[in-house]
């Protein structure tokens, strides 16, 4: 009679669970199903293209290698009953005018009942690229020369808006300050040398009326680049400025 009863009742639970998992293969049936794969491909290759979109006119290496990490999906897989598709769309992750190779991408999932869910994804960017680093110090204004210089591949994830990569024409620029060994170069750190420099002896062109021209040794009271306009003033005459255009190197034109 024992027996008897446990049989019953294991035939019971069974029943049940045959039951309960017709159930949920039925549900499954008609839910549509968002997975961990499919969020973390959306998601990598939105990045990415959000990185080629920051880059702009930033020429990028060959050897320039992006990956993009996932730090966490929470919830996942997603599931919507009653649905055949899901419409997925990445928003918000962008740079302003500081780079950060951390975010969070938000993912708009819905269907074609208009039932919708969001979901804040955190990623990491990790970019590897050559950069020019620094072999011997460079003294402040100095020129860059590749003795001093060695292209080198390096995890920029970090300072990857201000990285000075092959692509950037040294020949144009000079050390804004010190730099030393080891350092990769940031472009932070370097200039377009001014055709004037503040301090600097000048040659003032003095135009003056019925075509009148004068020449005379100067001093500039500003850095400035050819076409600017700053403040110069005779040697000979310290008291007296003149406001004028730079027309070459350490030249100003000054119209009286």
């Amino acid at each position: 009679m024992w027996s008897t009863f446990v049989n019953k009742k294991r035939s019971l639970l069974l029943s049940l669970l045959f039951t309960a998992f017709c159930l949920l293969q039925t549900t499954l049936a008609f839910s549509a199903e968002v997975t961990v794969a499919q969020l973390e491909s959306l998601v990598s290759q939105y990045v990415k293209d959000k990185v080629q979109v920051y880059q702009g006119t930033r020429a990028s290496s060959k050897e320039e290698k992006i990956s993009v990490k996932i730090l966490g999906i929470p919830g996942a897989p997603y599931h919507f009953p009653d649905s055949q598709s899901i419409n997925l769309a990445c928003d918000t992750y962008s740079w302003g005018s500081t780079w950060s190779d951390r975010g969070v991408v938000r993912v708009k999932m819905s269907d074609a009942t208009g039932r919708s869910r969001e979901v804040g994804i955190p990623v990491q960017v990790v970019i590897q690229k050559p950069v020019w680093v620094v072999r011997n110090m460079v003294s402040s204004h100095a020129p860059l020369t590749m003795r001093d210089l060695s292209l080198e591949s390096r995890d920029v994830s970090a300072t990857y808006g201000y990285v000075a990569g092959e692509t950037l024409d040294l020949s144009q620029y000079v050390a804004r300050v010190n730099l030393f060994p080891g350092e990769w170069l940031d472009v932070r750190k370097l200039e377009i040398p001014p055709d004037v420099r503040y301090n600097d002896n000048i040659h003032i062109v003095m135009l003056g009326p019925n075509g009148m021209e004068l020449n005379v040794p100067g001093v500039a009271l500003a850095d400035g680049q050819i076409g600017q306009t700053i403040r110069v003033r005779q040697a000979q005459f310290q008291r007296k400025d003149y406001v004028g255009k730079i027309i070459a190197k350490n030249q100003v034109q000054v119209e009286l």
